[in-house]
């Protein structure tokens, strides 16, 4: 099973850390390709920025198709999926909508951390689209990116009886583990829940044609 893992921006340091990291969470017979855009803003931030990616992403996507089982969008924007997913039969899912998916599953309230009121704003009205509105009690704007603030951001949002957070941002994948370590909340990693949800997928179609005729 192949997976192509697009960073919407053009950040390279942001997609070397998606690379590492897939590298650990895909399953042994799962391999992840990851690659940034040339033409896009080095961090997506607006709207604006969203629609700037849209050329090209679906260019790449056009382009790779034959050669992936699925394709991952690595921004808590999810930019462009659905135009992804209108190009493509192949399973297509954003971070953002991983995330909010696996954390409205286990808990009937989690909390998102963003990185700024208009990025925030992009987060309700994903979670709208998604269904997710109900569960999402809490859009919290930590004071800067560095992980002492996510943390209390993490803490504060425990304090107020949310214990699962999503920490919106793909940069923000680095401290995951050590701040549900510290804090005991339960910390929704949006590529981990992609990767997973790409693989179960893929396996789920491979399942369905290999039953197909047959009563089971």
């Amino acid at each position: 099973m192949k997976i192509l893992i697009i960073n919407p921006n053009s950040d390279v340091k942001t997609t070397e850390m998606l690379r590492k990291k897939s590298s650990r969470l895909c399953a042994p017979d799962v391999e992840a390709d990851c690659t940034q855009l040339m033409t896009a803003p080095e961090l997506i931030s607006s709207y604006e920025d969203c629609a700037c990616t849209a050329a090209e992403m679906i260019e790449l996507v056009k382009k790779s198709e034959n050669d992936y089982d699925g394709f991952i969008i690595a921004c808590y924007s999810d930019p462009n999926t659905e135009v992804i997913k209108e190009i493509t039969d192949k399973p297509v899912i954003g971070i953002a909508e991983a995330a909010m998916r696996f954390a409205a599953v286990a808990s009937d309230n989690f909390a998102f951390v963003s990185t700024n009121s208009k990025s925030a704003a992009r987060k309700k009205a994903l979670a709208r689209k998604y269904y997710c509105s109900d569960e999402l009690a809490e859009v919290i704007i930590p004071d800067t990116p560095a992980r002492e603030s996510l943390e209390k951001a993490v803490k504060d949002a425990r304090d107020n009886g949310i214990g699962h957070v999503i920490l919106g941002c793909a940069n923000y994948s680095l401290y995951d583990a050590s701040i549900e370590s510290d804090t005991g909340s339960v910390i929704y990693d949006g590529l981990a829940c992609a990767i997973g949800y790409i693989e179960s997928m893929v396996r789920y179609n491979i399942y369905k044609k290999s039953v197909k005729g047959v009563i089971v």
